[in-house]
């Protein structure tokens, strides 16, 4: 895996969507969807960020980057048959969270686990996402946070966990995820570490046909 991000990243500060592209997709053929979303993307989207944080790459790599793994998780999503009647969770940041990758990476992970997902993007207010959870009758909501933005990030997932639906449940992850678990949030909402984690909760949930209690990932 370290072998793959380090090639994608190569391939991004050459600013060669076609060859980052490339890279990515032969990663998902050899090593699987499961470890290429939890491993190699994870990885990749934590060195971007990172480096764009910095100042070690510019904008446009970073809309590079972001715009050839949205392509290649969307090509990953439409190989997976999801049932009409599998249960549904909602993926999105909150309001003033513009990195949506985390998000996407996690909703591809959802798919590949069963679960029908409702992708929103990024920066959406709270009590819009708990809308569209309700009106969809999402069991979970997974809200992805990189960057947050001093209180008002806290606030927003504050507002979406108290506008939830009955029965549904709010899980956040990301880098930034650390930030926010400092915040008071309302019981029940719980902070995911990593992609893995997500995968285990959503199975457990999938297994047990009940509602879970639960978290995004990086």
């Amino acid at each position: 895996a370290a072998t793959v991000v380090a090639a994608a990243l190569g391939a991004t500060e050459r600013l060669d969507s076609v060859a980052l592209e490339s890279v990515l997709k032969r990663a998902t053929l050899s090593l699987g969807v499961d470890r290429f979303v939890d491993t190699v993307v994870s990885h990749f989207l934590t060195e971007v960020g990172t480096r764009w944080h910095v100042g070690t790459l510019s904008p446009a790599h970073e809309h590079l980057a972001s715009d050839t793994v949205r392509r290649v998780l969307a090509w990953v999503s439409q190989a997976y048959e999801v049932e009409p009647n599998a249960p549904r969770i909602v993926v999105a940041t909150p309001a003033g969270e513009m990195h949506e990758l985390g998000a996407m990476a996690a909703a591809a992970a959802a798919v590949s686990e069963g679960w029908r997902v409702v992708y929103l993007g990024a920066n959406l207010p709270g009590r819009d996402i708990s809308r569209a959870a309700e009106q969809v009758g999402a069991r979970v909501v997974a809200l992805s946070v990189v960057y947050p933005d001093d209180g008002a990030t806290a606030g927003e997932i504050v507002e979406a966990a108290r506008s939830l639906p009955p029965g549904a449940t709010l899980v956040i992850g990301g880098a930034g995820a650390s930030v926010i678990e400092d915040a008071i949030l309302p019981e029940g909402v719980r902070v995911l570490g990593d992609i893995s984690s997500l995968r285990r909760m959503l199975r457990d949930a999938g297994s047990s046909g009940d509602h879970v209690v639960g978290e995004v990932a990086r």
